[in-house]
Parts: structure tokens; C-alpha cells; sequence
């Protein structure tokens, strides 16, 4: 069956109760109409995996919603079940929501609206901003960092956008096949589209998505403070100045 909703990443600690058992998850994606949940390591949930849910399968799911931390419970039914993950060999199985009623419903809505603007679309255009690759360790800048990125922003409006939304919010979601692990510290250097300058940020990052073909690295931006975010901003607006006019370049609202 072909999955018409609008997948949004977001990273959310999900509880699965069938025959009698429960098991510890996290939602890979979120959906209008269910999610993508990554089954846990150990060997309870492997266990469980193979042996309770299949497609098809009635199961309760449970899961407390930011950013609120309401607790939400709902009817689902199992619909696919994908092979363990190459990174850390998790299984995933899509659940989609059975009967849910107008309240479920429409605070299961507020929710994807959250995540919507908080984490990226995995199946739109623009998913990221920008894309990275490897660099070498001389980049490195102190001992608590373990790689570095050259991140290339495709375009001068992708580069406004990472300043408003992404470095405002001290966040930022790359497209990358890089090797990191969750509470990496990574040299982030971003390279201007026009003049192929230099600004330096560093992450943490928060996850690594392996989502079918999306792959790539969720970072907490480090040391973002008001002054870096200042200096940020003139880094991208000072080689733009001479082009272009503030109607070229800022994202048009609505």
C-alpha cells in the first residue's frame, strides 16, 4: 500500500503493549496517520519483533507528547515490518491508528503540527539545507571533537534560512553520510554559496537518521550565543550585499 501522509522525522520514546507485553520503542517518523517505530536493541524487543508483531496485528501504543508531555494512548494495527537498520540493527514496523476518535485525533494533530516545524519532512523537497561531507581531523579545534564537516549550502535563499530558522533555534539536520554516533561533537564549516568563505559551527549530535533513502545527522549547534548568532548573520548578508536587495534574498512569508 502506497503511504500518502507526510512523513516528519522527530525523534519520540514510544511504549507498544500486545498479548500481554510491552515493549520500549522510539518513532522513527510521524505521520497524520500512524508512525515508523525502531524496536529496541536488546533481546526482548528482537524477541517480540519476530514473535508478536506481525502485519496486521492489533497493539496499543502509548507515548507522551512533547512539548507539553502529555501522555497519549491509541488502538493500532501493524501494516510492515523492515529488516534491521545497517548501522545499529534495529528492526522498524509501521503502525497505523485504528478508530481514533475526534479528540485522539485532534490532539494527535497539534502534535505532527510541532514536529512539523521542528524536524524536517522525510519524503519532501528540502528536506535539509545544506549537504556534507568529511573533512580531515586538522580541522578539529579542541579534544572533545571527533570529526568535521564541509557543509555546501546549495543556494543563497538555503543559507538565509539556516541563519532565521536553523541557527536561530540553535538546531540544525544535515544530509549526510558521514560516520557519527549520537553525542558526537562535530567542526560544522559552513562554506558560503557566493564566495566559498568559511563560518565554523559546532554540533552535537542528537541523532543519526537512517530512514530509507534519507540519511543523516540531527546536531544541537554549541556555543550559539547571541553574539555568534550576530556574527553568523553578517556572514551571510556581507557577501550578499552587493547583489542583492533584502526582497531577493529573505524567504517571502506565507
Amino acid at each position: 500500500m502506497r503511504r500518502r501522509d507526510v512523513r516528519y522525522v522527530g525523534p519520540v520514546p514510544v511504549t507498544l503493549f500486545v498479548a500481554k507485553r510491552w515493549i520500549e520503542a522510539e518513532a522513527a517518523d510521524v505521520s497524520h496517520g500512524g508512525m515508523f517505530v525502531l524496536l529496541g536493541e536488546g533481546g526482548e524487543s528482537r524477541e517480540a519483533s519476530a514473535d508478536l508483531l506481525r502485519p496486521g496485528q492489533l497493539v496499543r501504543v502509548e507515548v507522551v507528547l512533547p512539548p507539553s508531555l502529555d501522555p497519549f494512548g491509541a488502538t493500532a494495527r501493524l501494516v510492515h515490518q523492515h529488516a534491521p537498520f545497517a548501522r545499529d540493527e534495529r528492526r522498524g514496523v509501521g503502525v497505523q491508528f485504528y478508530g481514533l476518535g475526534r479528540e485522539s485525533q485532534d490532539r494527535w494533530a497539534a502534535f505532527i503540527e510541532h514536529v512539523r516545524t521542528s524536524y524536517p519532512a522525510s519524503n519532501e523537497r528540502m528536506v535539509t539545507l545544506a549537504s556534507a561531507e568529511a573533512l580531515d581531523a586538522a580541522y578539529l579545534r579542541s579534544q572533545n571533537q571527533v570529526g568535521a564537516l564541509r557543509v555546501e549550502v546549495g543556494a543563497v535563499r538555503d543559507l538565509v534560512t539556516m541563519a532565521k530558522r536553523d541557527v536561530a533555534r540553535e538546531n540544525l539536520f544535515l544530509v549526510c553520510r558521514a560516520r557519527a554516533f549520537a553525542g558526537d561533537e562535530l567542526v560544522l564549516q559552513i562554506v558560503h554559496p557566493l564566495t566559498d568563505d568559511v563560518f565554523e559551527l559546532v554540533g552535537k549530535v542528537r541523532r543519526v537518521v537512517e530512514d530509507g533513502p534519507l540519511r543523516g545527522l540531527d546536531f544541537e549547534l554549541l556555543g550559539c550565543d547571541a553574539e555568534r548568532k550576530e556574527r553568523f548573520e553578517e556572514f551571510v548578508y556581507d557577501a550578499m550585499a552587493p547583489i542583492f536587495d533584502d526582497e531577493d534574498v529573505l524567504p517571502h512569508e506565507g
